[in-house]
């Protein structure tokens, strides 16, 4: 079976990696990377600790000017193209029943969808037999006594008053703040006089590598973040989480009680991070762990199992 397997950012990363490994000993994958995450920080370091293979092609969209701009224009129209794709793909994998019910009922999708839960969570569950806690002692904390927070969405970071509304309430709070600072963060918060102010109220830190992030993730005392991979990273994890969104595509989290939307009022910023009444567990929403062999599997009886079908 051959497969060509498109990543970009650190989700696609993160969930390309585990399915790649089930696919390795009896297919052909083609890796292709667009480059939309290109520095060490954000890319190598992720290819490097997961074992992902070098790239057989790299668009390089975000290396240059015209990059960066085509990355733009293809996040504006983001889903449209999601819909599209959904519409001209033979098979569908939903993380959850409700996923599946909204490919029904938005999109008139009932045919090829098979529910086989999140790969995120496989990676969740490999990362936390790897991660260590080394990183608490290079930053000087301990578990549970401290809020991570990551914040890159550009319409937080590209708005001067949302921007300004966060970091404010996370300066506010006091808890101690660590925040792996996103390139695309840390430039308009010196372009708005906001850097000083940042870097003086929170811990600010580079971005760190998967293992490290996992295990700053666990133990959080909490997360305020504007991701949508963390927001399911988090509910994984058990750590509740603010999200600094008005909508989520993880509305199963909220519906639960481990995910608060809170947008970028302060206010509800800073009674998210003083809330003490969150769920004791989380449910089994998106799947049980194993689902790049679910996914596999599939694509095995529909395509075939040898390294050459096609």
């Amino acid at each position: 079976m051959k497969i060509v397997s498109i990543v970009g950012a650190r989700p696609q990363f993160v969930k390309a990696f585990v399915v790649s490994r089930r696919l390795e000993p009896d297919h052909e994958e083609l890796l292709v990377h667009t480059g939309q995450h290109y520095s060490d920080d954000l890319s190598a370091v992720f290819f490097e600790e997961l074992s992902i293979p070098d790239p057989d092609y790299n668009l390089g969209v975000g290396s240059d000017t015209h990059g960066r701009q085509t990355a733009a224009m293809i996040e504006g129209i983001e889903e449209i193209n999601r819909v599209l794709t959904d519409h001209v793909s033979d098979l569908l994998f939903a993380p959850s029943d409700l996923a599946k019910t909204m490919l029904e009922e938005e999109e008139g999708i009932t045919d090829g969808v098979h529910v086989v839960g999140d790969v995120g969570y496989d990676a969740i569950r490999w990362a936390k037999e790897r991660a260590v806690d080394d990183v608490f002692d290079r930053l000087g904390i301990e578990p549970g006594e401290y809020v991570l927070s990551t914040v890159h969405r550009a319409k937080n970071t590209n708005n001067p008053a949302r921007l300004e509304a966060i970091f404010g309430a996370l300066a506010a709070t006091p808890k101690q703040v660590i925040i792996p600072i996103h390139p695309r963060t840390a430039g308009p918060l010196r372009e708005y006089g906001l850097w000083e102010e940042t870097t003086r109220a929170h811990t600010v830190i580079d971005p760190v590598g998967y293992l490290d992030f996992v295990r700053l993730l666990e133990g959080a005392e909490r997360v305020v973040t504007d991701s949508g991979g963390v927001q399911k990273e988090a509910f994984y994890l058990e750590t509740p989480c603010v999200t600094l969104r008005e909508e989520t595509e993880w509305r199963e989290t909220v519906e639960c009680g481990w995910n608060r939307l809170v947008g970028a009022d302060r206010t509800a910023i800073l009674e998210g991070i003083a809330a003490d009444s969150w769920p004791e567990s989380a449910p089994p929403i998106y799947g049980d762990g194993h689902t790049a062999a679910k996914l596999v599997a599939i694509l095995e009886e529909r395509i075939g199992t040898g390294p050459n079908s096609d």
